[in-house]
């Protein structure tokens, strides 16, 4: 994709070169820069889209949640926090997910757990969930 875009770039200011001394047309002026923003508005788009889509792999039985956490930390740019009382209520994990995003797996670990996840930046801050307030009135 880098060596397109360089190419194309090439090719447009030999264009230009090619032009100097007869000046050139407004509208081809014009046509070039806006290719140039187009292509690298949309290499910076491609290159951010493989930063955010970190996939991972996963195959664990009856894995310990710090582990699995561990595990997941080594493979993605993101870092875990996690209260050590949490930790302590922390079930097992058993998974088994292949080239899934981190994202989506996300859901998958903390499905049985008895806490939830927040995600800041490259942060995952593992907080307790939610108590649900039931009220019997009768």
């Amino acid at each position: 994709m880098n060596f397109i875009v360089r190419a194309f770039i090439s090719s447009a200011f030999n264009s230009i070169k090619r032009h100097r001394g007869k000046g050139i047309p407004n509208l081809n002026y014009f046509l070039i820069m806006k290719l140039i923003l187009v292509f690298t508005v949309a290499l910076n788009l491609w290159a951010s889209a493989n930063v955010i889509a970190q996939k991972v792999n996963l195959s664990v039985k009856d894995e310990s949640f710090k582990t699995v956490l561990l595990t997941l930390q080594k493979q993605t740019d993101y870092s875990f926090f996690i209260k050590a009382e949490l930790l302590k209520q922390a079930k097992p994990v058993t998974v088994n997910i292949t080239g899934t995003e981190l994202i989506d797996a996300l859901p998958i670990i903390f499905k049985n757990q008895p806490f939830s996840y927040e995600i800041e930046a490259k942060v995952i801050n593992i907080i307790s969930k939610p108590q649900k307030n039931f009220r019997l009135t009768i």
